[in-house]
């Protein structure tokens, strides 16, 4: 308990001082200091203090106020911590002294121990280069020396590449000649792979950019359309539909979903009298998507209308045909069964969508 009042009192203490910086008052009384009254300012924290709060007389005061720019004054705070720094300081250029006095001692022996060393390899060096210098010339003579031989060597070996390049391109030619619909067949064919390799690869970059471009969105099916009456503006009636769309998560799915967390929505297709267009919708966050798809299956037990609504992910040209192929296969499976117990049904999200068997509910 002591220390919190400690605390208390020091944070107290400090929020009182910059207050005595700030307007000009004594740091003891943290009442103004006019011109009229005696009062000195700390150098070091830079604030006014009554003389008469810090028991200064008026001969010190008068010696203060003469030689102010040759006298320094510090409150009694200040100058507890003035005079450890000073001891810290003067500690500290003691040490550097000391510390330059033994580097100067160091490069002076090693300025020795140099000029000694010099004195005493000096001939061994110069006999080193005079060897260096000698080797170096044999090898200059030996490599002048390899430049004719391999100029001389060149000429020949061109002269013999030049009679095998006339000779290559004439059987070359020949075989052209004779087998010309074979070479423009293997050509085709390896011109055709390129590009098979490259559509390919061109399609699995946008089917990729599709995939990133719907990672957030559902398509929801059967939702009642808002018909716009005569003369309603479009915005008015897109802020309708989004209202009943939030209806339908937060009241009948009990998703707590804002209008904030939704990016876009619209209708897809034309507008066809008593038809209910596909409503997509674009969340903020990819959380906000699975949860909506985690709680889809729960919009059966919903009153009606909302019993008939069915959520699904937004998926690209080819995981909808994926999708359709699975749906087809898990009639013909279904149908295939003997048994009649058994229902087939395709699931999962788009991309890891699969047929997945269960048994009838009587």
């Amino acid at each position: 308990m002591s220390i919190d009042i400690s605390k208390k009192q020091s944070a107290r203490k400090d929020k009182d001082e910059v207050a005595a910086k700030a307007d000009g008052k004594c740091g003891s009384c943290l009442k103004a200091v006019s011109d009229q009254e005696a009062g000195v300012l700390c150098e070091i924290c830079g604030i006014w203090y009554h003389c008469r709060c810090h028991g200064i007389g008026d001969p010190l005061y008068k010696v203060l106020s003469q030689y102010s720019t040759d006298l320094h004054w510090f409150c009694k705070v200040c100058k507890a911590g003035a005079e450890k720094l000073l001891a810290i300081v003067t500690k500290m250029q003691m040490k550097v002294e000391r510390l330059e006095e033994e580097i100067a001692q160091v490069k002076n022996d090693i300025s020795t121990e140099i000029t000694k060393i010099k004195t005493k390899q000096q001939p061994e060096l110069e006999q080193a280069v005079k060897a260096v210098g000698d080797d170096l010339k044999k090898l200059s003579d030996r490599v002048e020396q390899c430049e004719k031989k391999i100029d001389a060597n060149g000429q020949v070996l061109q002269g013999n590449v030049n009679l095998k390049l006339s000779d290559f391109e004439k059987k070359l030619e020949n075989i052209e000649k004779k087998d010309s619909p074979q070479w423009s067949d293997i050509v085709s064919k390896q011109v055709q792979a390129v590009q098979d390799t490259f559509d390919k690869t061109q399609h699995m970059i946008n089917e990729q950019k599709s995939k990133e471009a719907r990672v957030n969105n559902v398509i929801i099916y059967n939702f009642l359309e808002t018909i716009a009456a005569t003369g309603t503006d479009r915005k008015d009636w897109m802020s309708e539909e989004r209202a009943e769309c939030m209806k339908l998560f937060n009241d009948n799915m009990n998703v707590t979903v804002g209008s904030d967390d939704i990016k876009r929505m619209l209708r897809l297709g034309k507008s066809e009298p008593g038809k209910s267009r596909p409503v997509l919708v674009e969340f903020r966050e990819k959380s906000t998507k699975n949860l909506i798809m985690e709680t889809a299956p729960k919009l059966r037990y919903a009153a009606d209308p909302f019993n008939r609504v069915v959520v699904c992910h937004d998926m690209t040209v080819t995981e909808r045909n994926e999708c359709k192929r699975l749906v087809q296969e898990a009639k013909t499976q279904e149908a295939a069964d003997p048994s009649g117990e058994w229902i087939y049904r395709v699931r999962g999200p788009p991309g890891l969508m699969r047929i997945v068997k269960f048994r009838k509910a009587y």
